[in-house]
């Protein structure tokens, strides 16, 4: 991460894009992890 990630924190933008990718990430997760399952 470094002070890029620490950069992008700092601005309002950064911070909802952040936010944004986190939420895709576990969303997706969680969407394979169940659709494994029922495969």
């Amino acid at each position: 991460m470094g002070s890029m990630g620490y950069e992008l924190m700092q601005t309002r933008e950064g911070r909802i894009v952040f936010i944004l990718l986190v939420i895709v990430t576990v969303g997706l997760l969680v969407w394979d992890k169940k659709f494994s399952k029922k495969h």
